[in-house]
């Protein structure tokens, strides 16, 4: 990680200083990453600084009698002084967090987290595996997907809870079976469609098809109150996705009026159906 070797080996004062805006937000975003990574060198005259960087960094407070740890980093200036004030200036070891061969990553989680780093998929693979090794993966992955709004499946039938709202619910369990389908071994996909198609597949379990997962990513994507609008009635998936792309769906209306007129036609007079439409 480019800020862990900063803090390690290259110890610059002023570096913030020469960080564009963007960089500086990174690096804000990313201190309690940073910190896991280098929690994790291994050599042995590290272990005394690292003590009192953590004696630095955690915040004690008391609630209803008991005592919570949590850190606090302050402020980016305060993370980096007091980091290369006591790590000795030098090129590290860390410990090698080896994942498991073919592992199953939650790429929903992964996906938030790099968008929330600004980091690729591959380095956020292993930022899982730190939280995994460190025991706090549930915790981070339960407070990632509250900032942005989303639920994850798992999470919520571990507590029993009901989903938010059945938009969401038909978008989890369109994803979690997906990604399920996809991380198999690809003997037992083949032996689980039995010649299916994937999308044909996925909608038969779920319900749920690719054409109105699309849309209700791209509501959800694009609009902050979208799926509840749509859970209350108020409007369509199809209604609101035309919305937000700007699609004018009057003239399909009448393709569809005339459609039906030329039906009807077959059984009543004309005269008859412009009765009825002078009435309405």
């Amino acid at each position: 990680m480019e800020f862990v070797k900063e803090i390690t080996e290259v110890q610059k004062d002023g570096f913030l200083l020469f960080l564009s805006q963007d960089e500086y937000d990174k690096f804000e975003r990313t201190m309690p990453l940073i910190w896991m990574w280098i929690k994790r060198i291994q050599e042995f005259e590290i272990i005394r600084p690292l003590e009192k960087l953590s004696e630095s960094f955690t915040e004690i407070t008391l609630r209803n009698g008991r005592s919570n740890t949590k850190n606090n980093f302050r402020s980016p200036e305060f993370f980096y002084s007091t980091c290369i004030q006591h790590i000795p200036k030098k090129k590290y070891k860390f410990i090698n967090i080896k994942p498991q061969k073919k592992k199953n990553y939650d790429y929903e989680f992964i996906k938030l987290l790099a968008k929330d780093t600004k980091e690729g998929t591959k380095n956020c693979e292993e930022y899982l595996d730190i939280y995994e090794h460190l025991g706090i993966l549930e915790e981070e992955r339960k407070n990632l997907f509250n900032k942005y709004g989303r639920y994850n499946l798992n999470n919520e039938e571990n507590t029993g809870k009901p989903l938010k709202s059945s938009c969401k619910n038909e978008m989890i369990k369109y994803e979690n079976e997906l990604n399920r389908v996809k991380n198999l071994p690809i003997k037992k996909r083949k032996k689980l469609l039995k010649g299916t198609n994937l999308r044909k597949y996925i909608f038969n379990v779920t319900g749920v098809s690719q054409t109105q997962y699309s849309r209700l990513k791209y509501i959800r994507d694009n609009s902050l109150d979208g799926l509840d609008r749509i859970d209350s009635g108020e409007t369509t998936v199809r209604q609101l996705y035309h919305e937000l792309k700007g699609i004018d769906t009057s003239t399909s209306e009448i393709e569809k009026f005339e459609k039906h007129a030329r039906k009807l036609s077959e059984k009543i007079s004309k005269e008859k159906m412009i009765d009825i439409i002078k009435k309405l």
